[in-house]
């Protein structure tokens, strides 16, 4: 084991001392390399300094000069930097690699190089070498810059969330810092100012405006505009970086704006006024306005809108305003009229206008005269209950005017009263129906005219007569055929008489203001009818004269107060008998408290009586009875007296009866044997007046009445 040590460490000796002759051996090779190097480098050298000395020459530079400078320049470039002996060792390099080559021969005549002539024509090229031993591995050289950075690539899945690590530990306080430097000196605080522009703008209505508002102040102040009538801010469309901008401006958004602003030290603001012009605009009633003719009126208010304020005018579209009848009141925005006139009647047109244009409103007067009446109603009515009442009232119909009544502290009855044009009816009258009824005429719904009567109501004439008084005398005439009568509702007077003389041929009616002017033949008017009469059996009832035309079954009605024929019934189942003393006394009329009815012959029923009831207002036939009397020919007269028909045996006979009654409420019929006296023996017109409770009579030519019990 020793001896296997021994032999090891002989062995490592050998080695070490084989490899220190190895490297002194490669030492010297590389030494004298370097040496022949070295050489080669200086000749170089001078070859390059004779080329440099040749070309100075042929340019005319002194060879010397040229030695000089080259030395000159030598000596300088040893104390150049590092970078320039890196560039010469390069070139030292290339000129070694050229003359390894055999591409450059220096020669050296004379003991100095020079250049060598012209390189003669390349020789054949020589064998290739041997391949040269891989040299040893030289020194690792410095790192390289970092190459730059590659595309960043995708961004990976976010990872778990990890668990938060413990708190570390709080560090100590770091060293106080230097000072920093003064810094410049700020600028000093101030309150809020405000400026606006403009203060005043005035637009067209439509068009659209600005308003600038420039605020300063440190800090910087918080700007905004609000409306002054509102008190509100505006909305942020119309505000932007201190602009006001209003678009589309309407009447209403003019006034003042304010602009204000705010900050730490207080606040400031101003305001500002904008005026819109307007087209004008007027408000104006369109009426109708309605007058009484005489009367003053002041046409509606004309109210008118507008910048600048209107002026206004009142004109007529066809005519000028009533001359010297006309006031202008409040700025011409009212007209008043003065006596105004039917020919004032028109259109009134109020004009406002101003530097944006003109609007117009019409408004109408209506000039109206008021109504008059043409029937009245008596002041005093009787009616009796369980019967129908009329209180006829009608007017003339300038003014289109409307018929109303009332009853005084009650209303109408109701469900039994009806009002048409001619007046009032109240049906099945009651006792409770007694008062006061208004009829009332009004024309443009505020102007009117009225009047009033007293109706009494009394127990039914559920009665019938129990006698006839002696006949007394009023007047005398010497025609024996003839009527007399007064109009038992009054409404041509109370005490006013109607004469018609004769039975045929005739057609002019005689009215007297009262018996004492009949007496002394004093008439107070004649009328003259469209046809002549038959008989005398005519009445008054009302205004109205109902009377027999000649020679027909013709009952026409003339109106008294407009003395026109205003309406006629036919009477059906005619026949043309008369009475016993003839006269063409073929059509009777009676009048009772029931109203109007007439008497005929019947010729389907061998002429005795047919009676019927007449309706005043639609004058029309309602009902009709047929009676079982004697024949017509060979009765005196006959007459009506509440609802019961009454017949007089004979017209001559003195005295006679009464012979025959029938109730048209009850259907009662039967013979009352009720003594009638023919006082002068030619009874030729016999009628009850159910006002004064009385027959009128003409008997051979007298004018006598017949006073009345009943039972």
């Amino acid at each position: 084991m020793k001896a296997q040590t021994q032999r090891s460490c002989s062995n490592l000796s050998i080695i070490s001392i084989a490899s220190i002759l190895f490297y002194c051996a490669g030492f010297l090779r590389t030494e004298m390399e370097l040496s022949n190097q070295r050489k080669k480098i200086t000749a170089l050298e001078h070859f390059v300094h004779a080329m440099k000395v040749h070309e100075g020459l042929i340019q005319g530079t002194p060879a010397e000069a040229q030695i000089k400078s080259y030395r000159n320049k030598r000596n300088a470039d040893t104390t150049r930097n590092a970078t320039e002996d890196k560039t010469s060792s390069q070139a030292l390099l290339k000129i070694n690699k050229l003359l390894s080559s055999g591409r450059l021969q220096l020669c050296q005549p004379n003991g100095y190089t020079s250049p060598c002539g012209p390189p003669g024509p390349p020789g054949p090229p020589g064998p290739k070498g041997k391949r040269g031993r891989p040299g040893k591995n030289g020194d690792k050289g410095r790192a390289g810059e970092p190459g730059k950075s590659g595309k960043r690539g995708m961004t990976g899945i976010t990872g778990l969330k990890g668990n938060t690590g413990p708190r570390g530990e709080k560090g100590d306080i770091g060293a106080t810092g230097m000072p920093g430097m003064k810094g410049e000196p700020g600028e000093s605080i101030s309150g809020p100012t405000v400026e606006v522009s403009p203060q005043i703008r005035t637009v067209n209505e439509t068009e659209s405006t600005v308003f600038q508002c420039s605020v300063s102040g440190n800090p910087k102040p918080k700007m905004k505009w609000n409306r002054l009538l509102k008190g509100s801010e505006l909305e942020q469309s119309t505000v932007s970086e201190g602009r006001l901008q209003l678009r589309n401006i309407r009447r209403g958004d003019a006034g003042m704006y304010r602009c204000s602003a705010a900050n730490i030290l207080g606040q400031a603001q101003k305001t500002v006024r904008l005026v819109v012009n307007v087209r004008p605009r007027v408000s104006l009633n369109p009426g109708p306005m309605y007058a009484i003719e005489g009367s003053n009126i002041t046409l509606p208010i004309c109210r008118e809108t507008g910048h600048p304020r209107p002026d206004i005018k009142w004109l007529r579209p066809f005519g000028q305003l009533p001359q010297g009848r006309v006031q202008f009141e409040n700025k011409n925005s009212t007209l008043a009229i003065f006596d105004v006139r039917r020919t004032d009647t028109d259109n009134y047109v109020c004009v406002a206008s101003n530097l944006l244009g003109r609007a117009m409103k019409k408004t109408l007067l209506l000039v109206l005269s008021l109504p008059k009446f043409i029937f009245k109603p008596p002041e005093r009515k009787t009616a009796f209950s369980g019967f129908s009442l009329k209180l006829n009232c009608s007017v003339t119909r300038n003014g289109h005017p409307v018929i109303s009544w009332k009853r005084q502290g009650a209303q109408l009855p109701a469900g039994r009263s009806f009002i048409s044009k001619k007046g009032l009816v109240i049906a099945d009258l009651r006792l409770q129906d007694a008062g006061n009824y208004t009829c009332i005429a009004t024309i443009a719904g505020k102007f009117s005219i009225e009047t009033s009567t007293i109706v009494e109501i009394k127990e039914s004439c559920a009665v019938v007569i129990k006698t006839v008084g002696t006949p007394v005398l009023h007047y005398r005439r010497s025609t024996v055929q003839g009527a007399w009568m007064r109009d038992p509702l009054g409404v041509m007077g109370k005490n006013s008489i109607f004469v018609m003389e004769s039975y045929n041929h005739r057609n002019v009616v005689e009215e007297y203001e009262d018996m004492a002017k009949l007496k002394t033949g004093v008439t107070r008017k004649t009328y003259q009818l469209p046809y002549n009469w038959h008989g005398t059996g005519a009445v008054v009832y009302g205004s109205y004269l109902y009377y027999n035309r000649r020679g027909t079954s013709h009952i026409d009605r003339y109106n008294l107060q407009t003395e026109r024929l205003e309406g006629t019934i036919t009477l059906s189942d005619f026949s043309f008998t008369s009475y016993q003393w003839g006269g063409g006394s073929r059509v009777d009329l009676a009048v009772d408290e029931h109203g109007l009815w007439v008497l005929w012959g019947s010729s389907s029923n061998n002429g005795r009586l047919n009676a019927a009831k007449i309706d005043v207002d639609s004058n029309r036939i309602t009902r009709t009875w047929t009676l079982n009397t004697e024949p017509k020919g060979d009765m005196g007269n006959a007459f009506v007296a509440c609802g019961v028909i009454y017949c007089i045996d004979e017209y001559d006979d003195n005295p006679t009866t009464i012979n025959f009654a029938y109730d048209t409420k009850t259907g009662k019929q039967w013979n009352p044997n009720v003594q009638f006296i023919n006082r002068f023996d030619y009874n030729s017109m016999v009628d009850y007046n159910p006002r004064e409770k009385v027959l009128y009579a003409w008997d051979n030519g007298r004018f006598v009445t017949y006073s009345l019990t009943f039972q």
